[in-house]
């Protein structure tokens, strides 16, 4: 796409959903309450640093409270 006034190309981008539409999907991932908020996008996230991550901090959290 070229822009008046820009020299360079500029990077377009479609929607492909609303973000209510993609949790219904299961695509999108959003918890949030008081000291903890995660945010998981599966169409973009690569599933398996995603799990490796979560596994990571739920083995760090269950040593730290006991």
């Amino acid at each position: 796409m070229s822009v008046k006034g820009i020299s360079h190309k500029i990077q377009t981008y479609q929607i492909s959903d609303t973000s209510k539409n993609l949790e219904k999907k299961n695509l999108l991932l959003n918890e949030e309450y008081e000291g903890f908020n995660l945010n998981i996008d599966l169409n973009v996230a690569y599933k398996d640093q995603v799990i490796s991550s979560l596994e990571n901090m739920l083995s760090k959290m269950k040593k730290s409270r006991t």
